[in-house]
């Protein structure tokens, strides 16, 4: 009898071990294709102005130190935030992007002109941003994605959380 109780509990815990790896890389691999859908839709707003609520082909940060390994990083699909220096993605079509920098609180606000294009891959749940002789500039994981709820940014902002890989 005892034999069977164990065997019982072992099966249990192995079915729910089942259960949670399935959950985990169905919930990565949504993750996955929200990132890849919102980077798209960005890239067509290349050569779009900005809109009255702020969204274009940027992804913007309040992070404009150097990217470190372990550290969480949110990026914005609008500009309207409330900080004053920002590092910006700004993404382009056939997986370009280049690195600026905001000051958006003096006047006139002001975005820095990138000197150099990064080629950008993703995959799994890893944004990859490589410079022009392959080396790896920085690797975010995609923890999570939500729907930036503020009615002045528009139903289609979104807040992107990154854990730096690399």
């Amino acid at each position: 009898m005892k034999d069977e109780n164990g065997e019982l509990i072992m099966r249990n815990r192995i079915f729910l071990v089942l259960i949670l790896m399935f959950n985990f890389g169905f919930g990565q691999s949504s993750l996955n294709k929200q990132l890849k859908k919102i980077i798209t839709e960005t890239e067509k707003r290349a050569n779009a102005k900005i809109t009255e609520y702020g969204i274009d082909n940027k992804l913007w940060t309040d992070n404009i130190e150097p990217f470190k390994e372990n550290d969480t990083i949110s990026f914005y699909t609008t500009s309207n935030l409330p900080f004053c220096k920002s590092k910006l993605f700004i993404f382009y079509p056939k997986n370009f992007l280049t690195i600026n920098y905001g000051d958006e609180c003096n006047e006139p606000p002001s975005i820095s002109i990138a000197k150099i294009k990064y080629n950008y891959k993703v995959k799994k749940d890893l944004l990859t941003v490589f410079s022009s002789n392959k080396n790896i500039t920085c690797r975010l994981k995609i923890t999570k994605i939500e729907n930036y709820q503020e009615e002045k940014f528009g139903k289609d902002s979104y807040k992107l959380t990154f854990l730096v890989v690399q």
